[in-house]
């Protein structure tokens, strides 16, 4: 959708409308520097604009470290006249995979292991580098068109990112995450168990989404689905999908132990 054109920070002229989240509006445009098509996120007026600011130069500062082909590139971030932050990010070209599930459904077996692949590339290295995702849904993960025939997962939307074993409550975020994919120390606030197995737990639930067109826990309200999260036990996927093979079920089990010490110690 267009929109009246702009010039953001004196480089990026900013003329359609893509879409938005919880915090910031996407918009296209064009970069008069190198002359690329790129994308603007924009923040919202927001009721604190402190906490969004913070978020904003949190995923900008991740970002600029996560070199991955899986990773949405950062090409920079500032404010605009009024202060509002803003990331320039390179221009996609897809669907997330929650706008792909909500329009043709479960994705086959196969694309199913790609897909995961692809978003544990992108956690490994951000692990690595001691940076935790807290906010995986299928919603982030951006199925973009790299080539002529070749498809890419890229991973989105670092704001709520966190540093392992960091449990001073910089962030201010202890229970920042969509509840469906958020793991038990999500919902209960620990800040110190928070790691790179907090994300595995969320890439499982998300595996399980993308593989059936469900999820796995109920859909009740946020509190609701953060009890069962916390205390009901972990079935094995194949009670409720019998066609799931006992491989999926093995290292779904394992991915989402509910103590955090007991789950995979990488994604990759």
């Amino acid at each position: 959708m267009a929109v009246e054109p702009r010039l953001l920070a004196g480089r990026f002229e900013v003329h359609e409308w893509i879409g938005e989240g919880s915090v910031g509006v996407v918009h296209a445009a064009r970069d008069r520097r190198t002359g690329r098509d790129v994308a603007v996120k924009l923040a919202k007026d927001a009721s604190d604009p402190a906490a969004t600011r913070r978020r904003f130069d949190r995923e900008a500062a991740a970002l600029a470290v996560i070199a991955s082909a899986h990773v949405v590139e950062l090409i920079s971030a500032g404010a605009d006249d009024d202060g509002r932050a803003f990331l320039a990010m390179e221009r996609l070209d897809g669907r997330d995979l929650q706008e792909l599930l909500d329009a043709h459904g479960a994705f086959t077996p196969e694309r199913v292991v790609r897909f995961v692949d692809h978003a544990a590339r992108a956690l490994e290295l951000a692990h690595g580098l001691g940076i935790v995702h807290r906010d995986l849904k299928p919603a982030n993960l951006f199925l973009h068109r790299a080539g002529p025939r070749r498809l890419i997962v890229k991973v989105l939307d670092f704001g709520l990112v966190a540093d392992v074993g960091d449990d001073s409550g910089r962030s201010r975020d202890a229970f920042g995450g969509t509840p469906l994919y958020m793991a038990p120390e999500q919902v209960r606030g620990q800040l110190q168990r928070i790691g790179p197995a907090t994300d595995g737990w969320a890439l499982a639930m998300i595996a399980v989404t993308l593989l059936t067109g469900e999820t796995y826990w109920g859909a009740g309200g946020p509190d609701d689905v953060a009890r069962e999260i916390a205390s009901a036990p972990i079935e094995p996927p194949s009670r409720r999908w019998p066609w799931l093979p006992p491989t999926f079920d093995a290292w779904f089990g394992r991915a989402t132990a509910r103590v955090p010490e007991r789950r995979f110690r990488s994604v990759g």
